[in-house]
């Protein structure tokens, strides 16, 4: 993702990310409000930048999704909440 995704927040403005599984074919779909995303890649760029001095800023940005139970140093959306998430919800 880029720079630009950390301030596109729309709520008629959702992410559809898949996974592949290269060997089976078989699909995995989450579907993330905009501003779940730009949150996270907000977020996470900052961690990013300040966990290491030698990080450079560039327009480079990431979005992962989490999961139940574990821990993270920020707010990290989760895959129990957007897998298959067709209703919209969040």
């Amino acid at each position: 993702m880029g720079k630009k995704h950390e301030i596109i927040s729309r709520k008629e403005l959702w992410y559809c990310f898949v996974s592949i599984n290269l060997e089976s074919g078989g699909q995995r779909f989450f579907i993330v409000p905009s501003n779940v995303v730009s949150k996270y890649v907000e977020m996470q760029h900052k961690y990013w930048l300040n966990k290491n001095k030698k990080h450079q800023d560039s327009d480079m940005r990431v979005f992962r999704l989490g999961f139940k139970g574990e821990k993270y140093n920020f707010e990290t959306p989760i895959i129990e909440d957007y897998e298959n998430n067709w209703n919209f919800k969040k």
